[in-house]
């Protein structure tokens, strides 16, 4: 068991688990970042002495176009587009739901 710290920009989590268990505890935090409109979200990770400790970056917000698709049925192309200026804020989670309906068709 190790002591896991995840410092934010304006506030922190700690609790104690075993290495696996703060590693999906970063990338929890990394995912609900990409579903508020930080896509490039990232964190740097120090592992010492039993102490784990990940300090998240939020970066740039970005802002969602709509899709534009293009291309015959069987090539589909999906293009989407990142602003920092207006739209929906980008939602990881939407765009991969998305994904998903359009690989079916």
């Amino acid at each position: 068991m190790i002591e896991a710290c995840v410092v934010l920009a304006t506030h922190f989590l700690c609790r104690t688990t075993t290495e696996r268990g703060a590693d999906s505890l970063v990338m929890g935090e990394l995912r609900r970042l990409a579903d508020h409109g930080y896509p490039f979200a990232r964190a740097r990770v120090w592992v010492q002495d039993g102490e784990y400790v990940a300090l998240v970056s939020r970066g740039r917000f970005y802002v969602m176009r709509e899709p534009i698709v293009s291309g015959s049925p069987s090539h589909l192309l999906i293009r989407w587009f990142l602003r920092g200026t207006y739209g929906k804020a980008f939602n990881l989670s939407l765009i991969e739901r998305r994904a998903r309906v359009a690989g079916y068709y």
